[in-house]
């Protein structure tokens, strides 16, 4: 089994003369959905940024390790996968053609079959040819669940993922995330009880 572990040594972030968080340090390794709990504004969407490579710190290191091996930090984004309410869509394209282009892009398209089962899993299968302008803000917050867990990547960062769902495919989707954390490293930021619940506290921000 591939082990995957992540390593944080005094993370720091500060916006002029205002720390959002300070001396922040962990070690967390899979087998755990790991929640990162707060209120608004208190960091938590952007500690995720930091930990998955798409923001610089102010000070601190990450370092993601697999099978003991130091991953290269400047290429961590082919091995981490992210779901989030303020992720755009390209909303002219279907989810079909997002997951055909996704696939072609990364060379996997034998894999795309795996996408389906995700589609069905959310009963989609009726609005995946239409173009996603037409989705209501659950429907997108579906699509966007769908993209990144079909990635099917070691690492998977969670931001307030359940925003806009229903308590059905809330269900799904938890059951889907617990059955995947023997697989992958789960980084959960939420300041939903319903959430939390689902996973271990790895802190509390704010």
């Amino acid at each position: 089994m591939t082990k995957i572990s992540c390593e944080v040594k005094d993370l720091s972030q500060r916006f002029q003369h205002f720390y959002l968080f300070k001396d922040i340090s962990f070690q967390i390794d899979i087998g755990e959905v790991w929640m990162i709990k707060g209120n608004n504004g208190s960091g938590k969407s952007t500690l995720l940024k930091i930990l998955s490579g798409g923001m610089e710190a102010t000070k601190g290191e990450v370092v993601f390790s697999q099978n003991e091996i130091v991953l290269d930090p400047n290429s961590l984004w082919k091995r981490n996968s992210m779901v989030s309410p303020y992720q755009e869509l390209p909303e002219e394209l279907s989810l079909n053609e997002l997951i055909d282009f996704q696939t072609k892009m990364l060379g996997n398209e034998e894999k795309r079959m795996e996408y389906g089962s995700f589609i069905q899993m959310f009963g989609m299968e009726k609005d995946a040819a239409k173009p996603i302008v037409h989705y209501s803000t659950g429907m997108k917050q579906k699509a966007k669940i769908i993209l990144s867990i079909g990635l099917n990547r070691p690492i998977l960062f969670l931001d307030e993922p359940t925003s806009n769902l229903d308590p059905e495919s809330f269900g799904k989707f938890w059951q889907l995330i617990v059955g995947l954390k023997k697989e992958r490293l789960i980084i959960t930021a939420s300041n939903d009880e319903k959430e939390i619940a689902f996973g271990k506290v790895l802190m509390t921000l704010g």
